[in-house]
């Protein structure tokens, strides 16, 4: 695996992992929720969106 597609598959994992945090936590206060906002908007200014992030959310 080159460098890049292993950056691109880290991306993509801290995508997923941002995106179902609401699956894992029942109860999370609002402050919980800023970050999470503040880490996925930092991921997509720096990194953008992953491709395999936007299969997945596409409707089949």
């Amino acid at each position: 695996m080159s460098s890049e597609s292993s950056a691109a598959a880290a991306t993509a994992h801290s995508f997923n992992k941002l995106l179902n945090q609401h699956k894992s936590s029942k109860t999370r206060s609002s402050k919980d929720v800023e970050e999470s906002l503040k880490k996925l908007r930092r991921l997509i200014l720096v990194d953008g969106i992953p491709s395999s992030v936007v299969r997945a959310a596409e409707p089949s």
